[in-house]
């Protein structure tokens, strides 16, 4: 596929279902636990909830944060938030 050749449509699709990002500052919203922040990354997926919640689940246990997955991001390292952000992008399996 040549992302050239998309409409903005079809390059939002693509974004959303294809590529994971990863942020140098993290964007982990502080009111949600790491489980959370990794789910919401699902959320305008059309994939449904219960399964997010299992793909972000394996995210997290993949990036070795599965013992901090009920803690919000103030109780993190850096180095913590930033394997967050990489469970992120893992869990819509780009």
């Amino acid at each position: 596929m040549k992302t050239e050749t998309l409409n903005l449509q079809e390059w939002t699709r693509l974004r959303g279902s294809k590529i994971g990002f990863v942020f140098q500052s993290f964007h982990l919203l502080t009111s949600k636990t790491v489980l959370e922040n990794v789910t919401l990354a699902g959320m305008y997926t059309g994939v449904p909830r219960a399964v997010r919640f299992e793909r972000s689940n394996d995210a997290v246990e993949k990036v070795g944060l599965g013992h901090r997955r009920d803690f919000l991001p103030n109780r993190l390292s850096d180095g913590e938030k930033q394997r967050v952000a990489v469970a992120r992008a893992l869990s819509g399996q780009p």
